[in-house]
């Protein structure tokens, strides 16, 4: 009897240690200011390239990204989806209207795809949130 409810202690212990599950981030920081990549996360798929990125403002506040990128010439960027964190890693805001731009050369952002496209894997995107830093 004692072996049974051991047995269901541990079952239930390990779905609830699994429900909690938080997936490691590998954070790369792109030049000298506070913008990284999440190194873990990129994929690219044909002429398409999703990754995640954050900003830390000086006070600490997280902007949270995730984008896809169109590789042709001249690029082009979609924030699919983005996050503002406080510096608690509390969420404060959703950006709740998706949107397109350019990306000029040089600038961060293409060399946050230049990067990101060291660490890029083909595959079939995801949008799951990464862990902040």
């Amino acid at each position: 009897m004692k072996k049974r409810y051991f047995c269901i202690f541990i079952l239930c212990l390990c779905i609830v240690s699994l429900s909690n599950t938080v997936f490691a981030t590998n954070w790369v920081r792109v030049g000298t200011d506070e913008y990284y990549i999440d190194s873990d996360t990129p994929i690219r798929k044909g002429k398409v390239l999703y990754y995640w990125e954050v900003y830390i403002d000086t006070a600490g506040h997280k902007r949270l990204g995730y984008y896809g990128i169109d590789l042709r010439n001249p690029r082009g960027a979609h924030l699919m989806k983005g996050y503002y964190y406080n510096q608690d890693n509390l969420l404060m805001n959703e950006i709740v209207r998706p949107h397109g731009f350019s990306v000029w050369p040089g600038s961060d952002m293409d060399k946050a795809i230049d990067l990101a496209l060291t660490y890029a894997k083909e595959g079939e995107p995801t949008d799951t949130i990464p862990t902040l830093p």
